[in-house]
């Protein structure tokens, strides 16, 4: 009994664990006319593996690692309903999350935002990426940047 008990609870905290998704847009998906793509950690890293090595370095000249990335999230509309429902779930996930504006671009009505997030313990932080023109909207967050300083050899 004992074991079968374990066991369950073991079953359960697994499938909690690998159920945390690191969702950001979570409702999204429920709004009429939002396309929405979410891809997580392990299939990332299965892509990193199999890329191969030119892949895994792309970025680091720059000090920037995107090798470690914990998910990408997409949302993309072309309906001005739609952008005036999603348009409050970014400005909460901005404010949430301590975004800072890393770069502004208003050209011919369309204003491209790229943000990024304080970084952690760890130097990673996440980075949101919104273009918005009158009747389209596309919203791309990449989650677990990391930022190195480069050491130059002397």
């Amino acid at each position: 009994m004992k074991r079968l008990f374990l066991s369950a609870l073991l079953a359960i905290s697994l499938f909690f664990t690998s159920c945390g998704q690191l969702k950001v847009f979570k409702g999204a998906d429920s709004i009429p006319g939002v396309e929405t793509v979410y891809v997580g950690g392990a299939l990332l890293r299965i892509g990193m593996n199999s890329a191969g090595a030119e892949y895994a370095d792309m970025g680091k000249e720059y000090g920037v690692d995107v090798s470690g990335l914990e998910a990408i999230e997409i949302l993309d509309t072309e309906t001005p309903a739609a952008i005036a429902k999603l348009k409050p779930f970014v400005d909460r996930v901005v404010k949430e999350k301590k975004f800072e504006v890393a770069m502004q671009n208003k050209e011919d009505g369309e204003l491209n935002t790229i943000y990024f997030s304080p970084q952690d313990a760890k130097q990673r932080s996440d980075m949101l990426i919104v273009s918005q023109e009158k009747d389209e909207m596309s919203v791309v967050l990449l989650q677990g940047i990391t930022f190195k300083a480069e050491k130059k050899q002397q």
